[in-house]
Parts: structure tokens; sequence; C-alpha cells
């Protein structure tokens, strides 16, 4: 079994001699600091949360307190200080000797360790319940990488802190996660987008179906629900047929909103009708800095949010409405709508008529191999179908 540490990094230097023999004990620490930070994207300088509940069922819990007071005195580790039980767990990173420097694979001899590491991965694996979860994982684990040519692609692109997340998923370290919203956390989606060219499935190389305007598309199912139910958080694995937006029945602006996501011109509609001489990359970073994910009350003063206001007053309010309480519970909402469609709708079909047929998610966008590209896409536009609200896809082929 192997981990990945600091190359700077000794055991025996900082450890003394009676913990000598717990050096895999200190390595497996420093790995899961490095593992935290590449599968939750947290910056180096932040720490990253560690339950001592799960520590000790690893790293020898006679031992565990003494061995990581050793890492914190030598400066290999810092330690947040911070803890509220049942709510927070003490936050770790390393120290700043260890920070910047790269990463080297190193093989764990310690077999007690070994076998409760093994023990562990094992539970969490079978903790993953629901079925469409573990065709996912299935999947994932079919996944391999070109591995030398994503390597050299990162070295060019300034991208090296990358390169032991490569180093993981091509020896088949897997990782993966499910939130509290129903997302799914892996390998893959935590990879920079440039790597996702070298990604194969039995040595094929693989396409992306992407959902264009896909956060104010989920936003318009959710307005949609909300002025036909007057609800907003819905389950879209159960959503029936959304009734046809007219002019009619909704107000004139929704209508409009719709019409845009539909065609996948959003963005460059708000870009065309304002005065903000503003790209459509940074318009698009306001809309989900200040609209989507902002508090209520610095949206006022952000002139994306009044110009939003000033086209789409009626989905304006829904945000206002969601908002109010918890600004957060938008971005619930949005993340709920997309993984509800995309897992519990889409890939569950995928898996029921095609279970051999490889696919995958990075969140709102789907991976399958070339040739089930046009199997895929029409299955994905089929679901759309059902629910009355067909969106633009982006096709891009690795």
């Amino acid at each position: 079994m192997f981990v990945y540490n600091p190359e700077n990094f000794v055991p025996t230097d900082v450890l003394p001699p009676e913990l000598h023999k717990f050096a895999d004990h200190a390595r497996y620490l420093l790995y899961k600091i490095i593992e935290g930070h590449i599968f939750n994207k947290i910056n180096k300088k932040e720490y990253i949360p560690l339950k001592r509940e799960y520590l000790i069922q690893i790293i020898s819990k006679r031992k565990c307190t003494k061995i990581i007071n050793c890492l914190k005195n030598s400066g290999c580790i810092e330690i947040d200080g911070y803890y509220i039980k049942g709510k927070k767990s003490y936050g770790y990173k390393l120290g700043p000797a260890y920070a910047k420097v790269k990463h080297k694979q190193i093989r764990l001899h310690d077999e007690k360790l070994i076998q409760r590491i093994k023990q562990f991965r094992t539970k969490k694996e079978t903790e993953v319940k629901l079925d469409v979860y573990k065709h996912l994982q299935k999947n994932l684990q079919s996944i391999s990488i070109d591995h030398q040519a994503a390597l050299r692609t990162i070295s060019q692109n300034d991208l090296s802190n990358w390169e032991t997340s490569i180093n993981m998923l091509n020896n088949k370290n897997w990782f993966f996660r499910t939130d509290d919203y129903g997302r799914v956390h892996t390998n893959i989606t935590n990879l920079p987008t440039i790597v996702r060219q070298f990604l194969r499935h039995n040595n094929e190389k693989l396409t992306e179906i992407d959902i264009t305007n896909s956060q104010p598309f989920f936003l318009g199912i959710i307005s949609l629900n909300y002025y036909t139910y007057n609800k907003y958080c819905i389950n879209l694995n159960t959503l029936p047929s959304l009734p046809l937006p007219n002019e009619g029945t909704f107000p004139k602006d929704l209508v409009k909103y719709i019409r845009l996501i539909r065609e996948g011109s959003f963005y460059e509609y708000l870009v065309e009708n304002s005065n903000l001489y503003c790209s459509r990359k940074k318009l698009k970073q306001s809309i989900f800095t200040n609209l989507l994910f902002g508090k209520n009350r610095f949206m006022k003063s952000s002139p994306v949010c009044n110009l939003f206001q000033d086209k789409f007053p009626s989905v304006y309010n829904v945000i206002l409405d969601i908002k109010q309480r918890d600004f957060t519970q938008l971005s619930k909402c949005l993340t709920r709508a997309e993984s509800s469609f995309i897992i519990n709708r889409f890939i569950r079909t995928c898996m029921n008529k095609h279970p051999d047929v490889f696919v995958t998610t990075i969140h709102d966008c789907v991976l399958t191999t070339q040739t089930n590209r046009e199997l895929i896409k029409n299955l994905l536009l089929q679901e759309f179908k059902d629910i009355n609200l067909v969106p633009k896809l982006k096709i891009k082929n690795y």
C-alpha cells in the first residue's frame, strides 16, 4: 500500500526513538491532510478537518496524541486548535517547510496499519447504499489516464500542484464521496479541466456532454415550479412534465428567461443588453458570486444583480424569497435540483436501460465514450423532454 508525502518528510527525524516504529502512522496522517486538500479543492493555507474518532481507528489509539504532538512541535503540521463537539473537528495543515514541497509516493510497511486502512476503506465502500451511486462507483473504477501526457500538460501550464491527484488516479487510489445534496465527488470531479482529455475507458477517449447555461437553467426549472406549485426546492427525479410557459399564465419576463436558457443564450443576452462593458466571463462570475451565492444585502450594490432584476424581476423575486432566511439556501436548491435530475433520473435511466454502457458525471456534466456519444446524448435529451424543458447541449470530444 502506498501513500503520498512531502519528499522532504522523514518521520524518524521528528519522532523520538520510542515512536520510530510508528513512522508509517505519521506518514498516513500527513497523507490524509494532502488528500483533503486535493479532493476538497481547499487552498493549502487552509485547515483540513480530521475527526479524532476516525484517526484512532487507523493510527495507534495509544500513541495517536503523542504522534500528533511530535509532528506539531517539529513544525511538520499545524493545528487550528478550534473544536466544537459534534460540529467541528480540529483542522490540520502541513507546516511551512512542507506545504509547497513536491509529493512522492511512499510504500507503507506496517502490516497492522495497512490492514486497518483496508478495513476502513471496505467499510466506506459498503456505506454506498443507493444503487445509482454504486453504478457510478463501479464506472469510476474502470477509468484510466494517459499518465505521462497528463503530467507533461500540467507541467507546461503551471499546474504542477495537481501531480499527486493525477498519480493517485493512475495508481487507482479511488476517491468516491457523496454530499448532503446528492452530488458525487470523485477523482475526476476534482481534476482540472485541461486534464480530462487524457481520461480513458478501455483505452477509448471520452466525450463530454454539458448543459449550456446549466445553473441558470436549473434556476428556470425552480422558478417555473415556484410559480406553478408555490414551492421551490424540488426533486427532479420525480418531477412530472412542467407547463409550457406562456404570457397568459406566467410573468412575461419569466417566459423570456425560459426561452433564453433553452436557447443557451442567457449570458450573451445580458452582455448585449447592458451598459456594463464587461466580458461574458466576468458577467457570469458576478452572476454566481453576487446573485446566486451572495448575501441578499450585497445584491443591491451589484450592477449585475441590478441588471438581472431589471430584465427578469419575477425570477429575481424567486431568488430573494429563497434566500431571505438563509442566503445559502439557493445554492443548496440548485445543487439538489441538478443532482436529482442528472444522477437520480438520468444516470438511473442509463443504468436500467444500458447497464454495460460507460457513463459518469462531473456534477452537471456527463462523460461517456465517443462510441456511445449519440446514445447517451439522446437519453439525456429524452429525460429533459419528459419534463417539457430541453436545454442546449455542448458536446466536446477529447
